[in-house]
């Protein structure tokens, strides 16, 4: 399972997925942040 084999599909996911990328991107952080916060009450 080599990267360099498959550039393709996760690339042009990536890239088609446009603005909302970045939208995911800060969802996803903005979760890990929040998910320690709730395990440690």
């Amino acid at each position: 399972m080599s990267p360099q084999k498959t550039p393709g599909p996760w690339r042009a996911a990536w890239r088609g997925m446009g603005h909302w990328r970045w939208l995911w991107l800060v969802l996803l952080l903005l979760w890990l942040g929040f998910l320690p916060a709730e395990f440690s009450k």
